[in-house]
């Protein structure tokens, strides 16, 4: 069963880390971790398709740290990097994807991101939880990428 979609999504996926699952409880490791090794993790099972732009994110308290990236396959149970992330005391993520980093990685605080979506200041949380994956987050979340390829 692949782990690829046939379809891309209309809005970017996201993968998100946070300190909780983190390596060394540090969401930011995680990001490095995945622009070094050029894998995604996740658990959600909102699959990307191949060659879609998704955001990769570490969640802090006043905004994220992110970075663009695109999906150039699925990570399978014999590539080392399925494990990338266990190995260093992180997560083992359910569902991995090969990715090439399309920008560096860049910190947008909670006002930043408000003031490139137009989201209204009680909903930029939203952007980053992958399953809310409705129009309007959608839109946001395009707003970013778009912003982070200038």
């Amino acid at each position: 069963m692949s782990l690829l979609r046939k379809e891309t999504n209309k809005y970017p996926t996201i993968f998100s880390y946070s300190d909780e699952w983190s390596i060394g409880s540090l969401s930011e490791r995680d990001l490095e971790t995945s622009y070094a090794f050029r894998v995604a993790g996740k658990e959600s099972s909102r699959k990307p398709a191949l060659n879609e732009r998704v955001l990769i994110i570490a969640k802090k308290k006043n905004g994220v740290h992110v970075f663009p990236a695109q999906v150039t396959g699925e990570v399978t149970k014999d590539d080392p990097r399925r494990d990338t992330w266990y190995d260093r005391g992180g997560n083992k993520w359910k569902y991995n994807y090969s990715i090439e980093p399309l920008g560096e990685t860049t910190y947008l605080s909670n006002e930043e991101v408000i003031e490139i979506t137009g989201c209204p200041e009680n909903k930029n949380r939203r952007i980053w939880v992958d399953i809310w994956a409705n129009e309007e987050t959608g839109q946001w979340r395009q707003s970013i990428l778009d912003h982070l390829l200038q």
